[in-house]
């Protein structure tokens, strides 16, 4: 029955092109499909009278009828195309019958392998397993609709649910070895899925090499789940054989191990853009670090080690910052380069913020703790920085191997821009931080230029990490009073450290209300 089913699943197309422009081929193809109904009849016939679950046998006896009723009006519908491809107005309903058919072949194919694997038959899901396997190295019959990123996401997804079902085979092997059947046919679909995706994937990679890679362990990976499949359908017909169940769990660990070989070369198709997420998480850290490293400051505990004083580490922070400049360079022209060049980028721009938030804090520390405010202010310029770069590296990310045309590479531009703009805001801080007459000027310069840069991510359709109640949001406005107040008395005192505590003050109640207002 599988084999008829498997037949007449393959006729769909031919017969359905030969209808569209085929004239002469439409007959041949129609007879040779037809000659398929009444084996399946029979064997339909045959199938539910060995199945003991009523409700099985009449999802097979119902599918089948459906089946054949799909194909009499798609053959009706062909008759009617008659293979002229100027009958435009019969296009949609024959294009409706083909699916309505594929749809119905789906349906059977799915109840026969439930009941196959209920009865710890597996020589249809073996098949099945190796039909994938040959259909991947035959390649994709059209072209990819999407990146290689998309085709990995998904691959990734597949292969990590295969292993998860193996662990449940596992488990099942001791406890219920009547629903290793299930798990089987379970494991041999997402292994189908994740051969398709192969096939689209190797297509898409940055080179030949890295696409065979993946249809390699891909396939070997498929021969371990086929040996996995066959164990089960013999621990299921013996549930009490202690050789079969270490065969079986011996099959579970070498598939579990393939698995971790098709990720591993999913990665390696991808080593640029894996680089990026593991640099965004690295640049998250460092901003949590500074974040603590300004409440120790604020608090006045941010002492200097022994007697060393700012200007020791002033050139070695310009130095860093130039540095970045260049990584950011590097950054935006990967994204359009190899995955190598991207890789390499990434990891470059996380080694030099870490060396630069590393050395402004020690400079920050040489201020020493009675000047806390001017700690903060310079802390608060490489933390924005540090921000920045991570918008910049999710957006190379997101604009990897894109044409320039496409709206992630204004992004990029635009990320890189607000990058260069944190870096200039930093080093103008420097080199003023140690002015008396200009610090608190540079201070509030600062602040305006994070005050817009917040207002853009508020204006933003990006989602808010969390929700605010407003009881919360009216809360956060109070702190717009208090910093109102303080920029009035600064205005009328005019000394610089009163001018730098209502810049700090004023940065944090318009972030903390922007944040909470979105």
């Amino acid at each position: 029955m599988a084999a008829s089913v498997h037949e007449i699943s393959n006729l769909i197309d031919p017969v359905a092109v030969a209808a569209r422009s085929e004239a002469s081929h439409l007959g041949h193809k129609v007879s040779q499909m037809a000659s398929y109904f009444e084996p399946l009849i029979m064997a339909a016939i045959g199938t539910a009278s060995k199945i003991l679950s009523s409700q099985q046998q009449m999802a097979v006896l119902d599918q089948t009828k459906t089946l054949a009723e799909s194909a009499l009006q798609m053959l009706y519908t062909a008759k009617e195309a008659g293979g002229n491809p100027k009958a435009a107005y019969m296009q949609n309903a024959l294009e409706d019958s083909v699916q309505m058919m594929k749809e119905a072949v789906d349906d059977l194919g799915a109840t026969l392998g439930e009941a196959a694997s209920a009865a710890g038959a597996v020589g249809g899901m073996v098949d099945s397993i190796n039909h994938a396997i040959n259909k991947m190295e035959d390649g994709p019959a059209d072209e990819p609709d999407g990146t290689f990123v998309d085709y990995q996401t998904t691959m990734v997804k597949t292969a990590k649910a295969i292993a998860v079902t193996v662990q449940e085979m596992v488990t099942k092997s001791n406890s219920n070895p009547d629903d290793l059947g299930g798990l089987a046919n379970h494991l041999t679909n997402n292994f189908g899925n994740l051969a398709n995706e192969a096939k689209y994937a190797a297509l898409t990679a940055e080179n030949d090499e890295i696409g065979s890679h993946i249809k390699k362990q891909v396939g070997e990976l498929g021969f371990t789940c086929t040996s996995l499949v066959t164990k089960a359908g013999a621990l299921q017909c013996s549930p009490n054989d202690s050789f079969t169940k270490k065969e079986l769990i011996e099959s579970a660990r070498k598939v579990s191990e393939k698995v971790s070989h098709v990720l591993a070369s999913l990665q390696a198709g991808n080593r640029g853009t894996q680089a990026c997420i593991t640099a965004a998480s690295a640049v998250a850290g460092i901003i949590a670090d500074l974040d603590t490293t300004i409440m120790f400051a604020t608090a006045g505990t941010l002492n200097r080690e022994n007697a060393e004083t700012f200007a020791d580490h002033r050139e070695y922070i310009l130095k860093t910052a130039k540095a970045l400049v260049e990584d950011t360079k590097l950054l935006v022209s990967g994204a359009g380069a190899s995955q190598e060049r991207l890789a390499q980028a990434a990891q470059s721009s996380v080694s030099t913020i870490t060396k630069l938030a590393d050395v402004v804090k020690l400079g920050a520390a040489s201020l020493g703790s009675e000047d806390p405010e001017t700690q903060v202010v310079l802390i608060n310029a490489v933390k924005d920085v540090a921000k920045a770069l991570g918008n910049l590296i999710s957006a190379t990310k997101a604009a990897a191997g894109k044409p320039h045309d496409d709206p992630s590479m204004l992004q990029l531009k635009s990320s890189a821009k607000v990058m260069v703009t944190n870096v200039t805001s930093l080093l103008k801080t420097v080199k003023a931080v140690e002015d008396e007459a200009t610090k608190g000027t540079r201070a509030l310069e600062a602040t305006i230029e994070h005050i817009k840069q917040e207002l853009t991510v508020f204006c933003s359709s990006d989602p808010p990490p969390k929700t605010t109640t407003p009881e919360e949001f009216i809360r956060m406005t109070k702190g717009i009073t208090v910093a109102t107040a303080k920029a009035v008395a600064a205005g009328n005192s005019c000394r610089q450290e009163d001018i730098i505590a209502t810049a700090n003050l004023s940065r944090r109640a318009i972030a903390d209300m922007l944040h909470s207002c979105k």
